[in-house]
C-alpha cells in the first residue's frame, strides 16, 4: 500500500494521527529527560557551593533538599 500510495483519505488521516501521537511523545519524553539533567546539575552546582564554603568555613554545612 506504501509503495503504491493507495491510502484512503480515512487510512491517510489515521496514520497521520498515529505519527502525530509519536512525535508529541518523543518531545515530551526528552522534554523530561533534558529537565531531570538540569535538575541534576543545579544540584551539582548547589552540592559543590555548599561544600566549598563548609571547607572554607570549617563547618560541615547540610545541603538543602538532600537527604543526608
Amino acid at each position: 500500500m506504501i509503495e503504491a500510495n493507495a491510502f484512503t483519505a480515512t487510512e491517510k488521516m489515521f496514520h497521520l494521527d498515529g505519527l502525530d501521537q509519536m512525535a508529541r511523545g518523543f518531545v515530551t519524553t526528552f522534554v523530561q529527560i533534558v529537565e531531570v539533567e538540569i535538575e541534576k546539575i543545579y544540584n551539582a552546582v548547589v552540592k559543590s557551593i555548599y561544600d566549598s564554603i563548609g571547607t572554607l568555613a570549617g563547618v560541615k554545612m547540610p545541603v538543602p533538599g538532600a537527604g543526608g
